[in-house]
């Protein structure tokens, strides 16, 4: 898609008139996650409130709106809120089917996200466990690494979910990378492949 590829103001375009179509939750996600891939965090706040009003039992649209809540000044306790919100779902789903690895690895990433490290590396292992060749998995492991402090470790888990097809213009753009972004490691994974 036109947003995997970071072509930010078509995939806008596109959002926008699938919001005018249908204004379901995942439209009103598909353009929050690209506010928040742009900085725009207080947009991006506002379409992931609509999207958790639409389908207020996805964990995916309180996880988002969580994620954009902390790039927002007053919002902390709200991103910690809706962070326990998608876990508590998530959960719920995993009850019903333990095996699932997009459920996992992003129960995972709410965890890492409420410091919960223990809780979110067991997750994450399982979902890669489940699917190795899952980029997003990989993705998310990254995220728990950073947010270990294994910055190495961080950076092989990017390189395996660009490897497996994770798009590097949304690795550039992700604020929750920027800890990353200062280790020239980071740096030679994203040039390295904007020359390919």
């Amino acid at each position: 898609s036109l947003h995997w590829l970071g072509e930010w103001d078509r995939a806008e375009s596109a959002f926008l008139k699938s919001l005018e179509l249908e204004t379901d939750a995942l439209a009103y996600m598909n353009l929050g996650t690209l506010y928040y891939y742009q900085h725009r965090f207080a947009e991006a706040i506002e379409m992931h409130e609509q999207a958790v009003l639409a389908a207020s039992s996805d964990h995916r649209t309180w996880g988002k709106l969580a994620a954009a809540q902390r790039y927002v000044e007053g919002y902390e306790v709200a991103s910690i809120d809706s962070y326990s919100k998608a876990i508590e779902l998530v959960q719920e789903q995993l009850a019903v089917n333990p095996d699932e690895p997009d459920d996992l690895a992003l129960l995972g990433v709410y965890l890492a996200n409420t410091k919960d490290l223990a809780g979110a590396r067991v997750a994450i292992d399982s979902a890669l466990q489940l699917a190795p060749t899952n980029p997003s998995a990989h993705y998310f492991a990254a995220i728990l690494e950073m947010n270990s402090g294994n910055h190495e470790k961080a950076l092989s888990q990017l390189e395996n979910a660009t490897n497996l097809g994770y798009s590097f213009r949304l690795i550039a753009a992700d604020p929750e990378l920027e800890p990353l972004s200062r280790h020239s490691g980071f740096s030679a994974l994203l040039g390295t492949t904007e020359d390919d």
